[in-house]
């Protein structure tokens, strides 16, 4: 079993490929549009840039073969990461799987259509790990796909973004 330490560290780990995954994904988050002539003759404004969510969830997963999104639903009686996201918390979530210790798949998850969409009140089955501190309930890719809910992927090479990345930790300062 893994501490809350130790997956936290594992995640920090990874932050340099995140960042930059969620770099060439930032005209699926952020919207320019040009500015109301009012605006442009009162308020020195020709452009508006609008966030449309604030907060991004990330998730590391060790290496593994399977692909699909899972969160945490049983946690020893804490409140789980299921009724976090119930409770409206998280706008975009990063998903990321490893081969080799290296980030090599992942896909950006609309949160809020995810609610819309009713899946997160569905009853699951909770698959607990193996020291049965933890429980997960699993969506497949293709059924987050079905919704409408991916709005990038990145999975065995196949990718629905124009975007090409590559990992250069020595370009992230902060």
């Amino acid at each position: 079993m893994n501490t809350f330490a130790e997956n936290k560290k594992w995640e920090e780990k990874h932050f340099a490929e995140a960042k930059l995954i969620l770099e060439s994904q930032l005209s699926k988050i952020v919207k320019i549009s040009l500015a109301t002539p009012e605006e442009d003759m009162t308020m020195a404004t020709d452009a508006k840039i609008v966030l449309t969510g604030s907060s991004i969830a990330l998730r590391v997963r060790r290496d593994t073969g399977f692909r699909d999104f899972t969160i945490r639903a049983y946690n020893r009686g804490n409140k789980t990461e299921i009724e976090k996201l119930r409770e409206g918390y998280c706008d975009w979530y990063l998903y990321m799987w490893t081969v080799d210790n290296t980030v090599k798949d992942w896909i950006l998850v609309d949160m809020n259509k995810m609610r819309q969409s009713g899946l997160l009140e569905e009853q699951r089955n909770v698959k607990m790990n193996r020291d049965n501190s933890t429980g997960f309930i699993a969506y497949s890719i293709q059924e987050l796909e079905a919704y409408g809910l991916i709005v990038a992927k990145h999975i065995n090479g196949d990718s629905s973004t124009n975007e090409v990345w590559t990992i250069n930790s020595n370009c992230f300062d902060d």
